[in-house]
This record gives C-alpha cells, sequence and structure tokens, in this order.
C-alpha cells in the first residue's frame, strides 16, 4: 500500500464568505475603501527524519490572508483548506517523504467551492458520516436495536460508533455479536472499579453489577471540504445503586477527514471523561477496560484473521498486553482483506498503551489499566486520543508507521507573506 500527494481531490472546497471565483477580478482600491489590502501567504512545512503520512495541518490564518478555500502545492495542485473557528486554518497533507519541506501558497482567484467532502447526515436516533457521498461510519446515539431476539433489555446501549466502512464500501465491524452482545463497533467502558464503595463494571452491563453508558446529548456536528464530525454526551450509569447514579461524565469528538491521496478513511477519536459527583472512580488493574473495537464476525476464523502491531508483532498471543504506538486487526470479509488501524496518541496516560488481544474473538483494544490501576478524579479528568485508519487489503507497516508519525508529530507550518 502506497500514500502519495493526491494530485485531485475528492469534492470541492469550503465556501469561505468572499472566496473569489475563476472569473473574479480584484477590486479597485476605491471599492476597496481603508480596509488593509488582502495578502498571500507562504506556508510552509518543515522537513524531518521519517516519513510522515495523513498529517492534520492547523496554523492560524493572518487577519491580512486573502478570502481562501485553496492552497496551490508545489505541483500546482489545489489542496482544500478548511477555516475553523477562531480564523484557524486546516489542510491535510498524504505524505510527506523524509528531508522532504514542503510549500504551500494561498490560491487567489481559486474556483467557488460548491460542495462539502465530509457530511454529517441526522437519521433517526444516529449520524450517517458521508465521504464524497459515500459511508464512512455511523454513530449511533439512542439505544441500537439487536439484530435478533433474545438480548436482554440491559444489554441494550447506544454511544458508539457501528457500522464502519472501507473505501470500497467493506463493512467490517460488528454489533451485538452472538459471543459478546454487549461488543458494540468501536466503544468505551470501564470494568473493574470502585465508586461510592460498590463495584460497578460499565463494561458488562449482564452481570448483577453490570452498569451501562449512555447518550446524554448532542452538542455539535459540522460539515466541510477538509473535514466533519460532531462532538457528544455519554454517562456512565451506576446500576448498582438505588436509584441508579451517573459516576462518569464522558465527552467525544469525533472528526473524519476527507483524505485525499490516502487509500483509506481515517477519523479521530477524543474522549475526555470527568466524575459526575464530588466522588473519585477508581479504575482496578484488569486484562481490559477503556477503548474497544469489534471486528467484522467472518474473522472469528482465526485462520483468517491479521493482526500487526507497531513492533511487529504479528501473533496475537505475543502482542497481548504489550504496548504499541499502533496495532492493526483485519482479514478477509466475502473475499476482499479489509482491516481497521488504531493509532495512540503519545499525550495518552501511560503511551504506549498496552493492547489487549481477545486470544478467540476479533476484539482489540488499548487498555491503560493492564499496567495498574488509576484514578479519575474531579481534579484529575483522563484523556484518550485515537486515530482510526480503516483500509481496504493487508496492512503495510511501513505506512501505517507513517502514519502514527503524522499523527503523534505533524509538521510545524510557517506562515510568511507573500
Amino acid at each position: 500500500m502506497k500514500a502519495a500527494l493526491h494530485a485531485g481531490w475528492w469534492g470541492c472546497c469550503l465556501l469561505v464568505a468572499g472566496c473569489a471565483t475563476p472569473h473574479a477580478t480584484e477590486p479597485a482600491a476605491a471599492d476597496r475603501g481603508h480596509a488593509p489590502a488582502a495578502r498571500q501567504f507562504i506556508v510552509t512545512l518543515g522537513a524531518a527524519d521519517v516519513d510522515r503520512a495523513a498529517q492534520v495541518i492547523r496554523f492560524s490564518l493572518p487577519n491580512s490572508a486573502m478570502p481562501v478555500g485553496y492552497l496551490r502545492d508545489a505541483g500546482n495542485n489545489l489542496v482544500p483548506l478548511q477555516i475553523e473557528p477562531g480564523n484557524r486554518a486546516v489542510f491535510f497533507v498524504a505524505m510527506q517523504k523524509a528531508g522532504e519541506t514542503l510549500v504551500f501558497t494561498t490560491a487567489p482567484l481559486a474556483p467557488s467551492p460548491t460542495e462539502n467532502t465530509v457530511q454529517v447526515v441526522h437519521e433517526d436516533g444516529r449520524l450517517a458520516l458521508t465521504v464524497e457521498g459515500k459511508p464512512a461510519l455511523y454513530y449511533q446515539m439512542d439505544l441500537a436495536k439487536p439484530p435478533r431476539d433474545g438480548i436482554a433489555d440491559k444489554i441494550l446501549r447506544g454511544a458508539f460508533l457501528y457500522p464502519l466502512f472501507t473505501p470500497q464500501g467493506v463493512q467490517m465491524s460488528d454489533t451485538y455479536p452472538v459471543d459478546h452482545p454487549h461488543d458494540h463497533g468501536i466503544w468505551t467502558a470501564w470494568t473493574d472499579t470502585q465508586f461510592q464503595g460498590r463495584t460497578p463494571d460499565f463494561w458488562n452491563p449482564h452481570l448483577p453489577n453490570g452498569g451501562t453508558v449512555e447518550f446524554a446529548g448532542l452538542d455539535n456536528s459540522w460539515n466541510g471540504t477538509v473535514n466533519g464530525g460532531f462532538q457528544s454526551r455519554h454517562r456512565y450509569i451506576d446500576r448498582t445503586a438505588t436509584p441508579p447514579i451517573a459516576a462518569l461524565n464522558e465527552s467525544w469528538a469525533v472528526t473524519l477527514y476527507g483524505a485525499g491521496g490516502v487509500p483509506a478513511r481515517i477519523f479521530d477519536l477524543d474522549v475526555t471523561q470527568t466524575t459526575a459527583t464530588d466522588d473519585p472512580l477508581i479504575l482496578l488493574q484488569y486484562r481490559y477496560g477503556g477503548l474497544g473495537v469489534r471486528g467484522h464476525i467472518q474473522w472469528l476464523d482465526k485462520s483468517n484473521l491479521t493482526i500487526l502491531t507497531s513492533e511487529g508483532i504479528a501473533d496475537r498471543a505475543q502482542a497481548d498486553a504489550k504496548p504499541a504506538r499502533w496495532f492493526f486487526m483485519g482479514g478477509k470479509i466475502d473475499d476482499a482483506p479489509a482491516g481497521i488501524a488504531v493509532l495512540d496518541h503519545p499525550s495518552n496516560y501511560r503511551a504506549p498503551q498496552p493492547v489487549r488481544m481477545n486470544p478467540d474473538q476479533p476484539f482489540f483494544m488499548y487498555a491503560a489499566v493492564i499496567s495498574g490501576p488509576f484514578t479519575i478524579a474531579k481534579d484529575k479528568p483522563f484523556q484518550m486520543r485515537y486515530r482510526f485508519i480503516v483500509q481496504d487489503g493487508l496492512p503495510d507497516a511501513k505506512f501505517l508507521e507513517a502514519c502514527w508519525q503524522g499523527y503523534a508529530h505533524p509538521a510545524t507550518a510557517t506562515v510568511e507573506l507573500k
């Protein structure tokens, strides 16, 4: 698998107020009044000694910058530039080779953007996130309807990502699986905990001390030419209390990228957890808990499951409980190989975090609790940051390592007047 800087782009750029059209002309000085002239700027990404792929680059757009929806690279290709709140600009760089300096120029008289590459569509009880109109992932807000009878009401859950799709449209995740009906695509929960003298288990809702995680609200969603996504809230409910009580408040920020030039769907999940009361939540050492990723049912066949970690380990038993910057899980789905890589951000607690690799099911995760207990307290929020690479085909270690470098250590943009 190779990632190369894309010469053409999926869709058009974000429409920025005042962005020039292809046939627009510079307004006369008299028409501009006394406003300072808008200027072009050069954006430079310095070289590194490693390949960096799938970089998300942000910088402050100077107030004197011309209205802009694109950058232009050294090959004269238009690169979408999205303007975020606070006059922050963001763009995506598919590949920056080791030792390579990249230079971009704000594009004058760029074509007027007409459509968003990434869109978030509200459906009944969930959000659909698409790239160029093709489904990439869904966020289940309300309780998800089970695919079969016999699943107890206490297992029903929302607040997770499912299903996930590769660029070729292969669906590669699972929810309410027969062996573990409490697994749900991509989700978060804690297992062995102590709270107010009780021991709620938010991971296993079917147990006598089983708690749950519920959707609490959608705060924001957005579309864009570079990225789209949403921000939401969840509650960790201790059902061993009478009446049940919230132990944790959790916020999610999910950002999906158009990712032009990279043969994968790429999205970030940023999680922040704070206590819902003055009492701490104590997380005891356990073999799993935190972030969960459930793969396709066809990967239950162990001969059809491929794993790989940043440490070069391709055996799930050897990789279990070992730290890794990234891990990959995949296999054939109806004869089409596909998989998902999860990248651990270096700012995460105990990074690189240890990986839990279930010996029998296609269920893997990052779990800081493997290394020992810790506490989430009122003055001590807990954060998790991960990037997901959902792809067709088999894993390419060099590509995934370059993606991790681009995620963990993106280039710093310098902005100069042209």
